[in-house]
């Protein structure tokens, strides 16, 4: 009964952590000062979030995992 409660602001904060792992790719697009990189990597993000609501399982682990790798990244 406490996990039907939860799930769905457990979503919520799934998609909130992945959405913030997908504006970390965009802004490596960004600066590369591509139009053509920044539009395909706008593009295929639009897309994947539509489909990621319906088809993805959320997994905090390798959502936490990522956000660990992009602050390696930042930090080199």
């Amino acid at each position: 009964m406490n996990l039907l409660f939860c799930l769905p602001g457990m979503k919520r904060e799934f998609f909130d952590l992945d959405r913030d792992n997908v504006n970390f790719q965009r802004l490596i697009a960004e600066r590369t000062h591509h139009p053509v990189l920044t539009l395909t990597i706008e593009y295929l993000f639009d897309f994947l979030t539509v489909c990621e609501k319906d088809l993805l399982i959320p997994d905090f682990q390798f959502s936490t995992d990522t956000v660990e790798e992009h602050k390696r990244v930042l930090a080199s």
